[in-house]
């Protein structure tokens, strides 16, 4: 696996959450674009040149996550363009990880945006969710908190272990 100190990459980050599928789907329109236009993601893979792109698992439970990882794929697969994937954990650990990041000196910062979002916490604790999760993975590692993903390279979406 590979452990991260800190993040330094050259090139552009896309969360794919921050823009597809996070909310509803009349959440999403509220960002401009309709979610079903596949190809607003391709002409965005190919203005950005996204090295990396954060996405959730198709292995999530949610609703939401399941579809961002599905259009996301589609895109790609459409586009055909190349940048590693970095499936994060949300509900669950991931069984498949091979990058840890150490948030052990970001924890609190992590966990005070998450309050942030006061509607989606009204029914479930995100934010102790993600802690308990983030504590988990750091004391596999002998840290306070960290991160773990499941890096790909995009052309690895057709594996059927996906």
């Amino acid at each position: 696996y590979e452990y991260l100190k800190r993040e330094g990459f050259d090139g552009s980050i896309l969360d794919a959450s921050s823009g597809l599928g996070y909310g509803t789907k009349a959440g999403i329109e509220e960002y401009g674009f309709d979610v079903e236009d596949i190809d607003w993601l391709c002409r965005l893979f190919e203005k950005q040149n996204y090295q990396y792109i954060y996405a959730p698992h198709i292995s999530d439970t949610h609703p939401d996550h399941k579809e961002t990882f599905s259009y996301l794929v589609k895109a790609i697969k459409k586009s055909n363009f190349l940048c590693k994937i970095r499936f994060y954990e949300f509900w669950m650990p991931l069984k498949k990880t091979n990058v840890f990041v150490d948030i052990s000196e970001i924890a609190d910062q992590k966990e005070a945006a998450i309050l942030c979002h006061e509607s989606q916490l009204r029914f479930i604790n995100y934010a102790e969710i993600v802690q308990v999760l983030n504590s988990y993975r750091g004391k596999q590692l002998g840290l306070n908190a960290c991160e773990a993903y499941w890096e790909i390279q995009s052309v690895q979406l057709d594996d059927e272990e996906i």
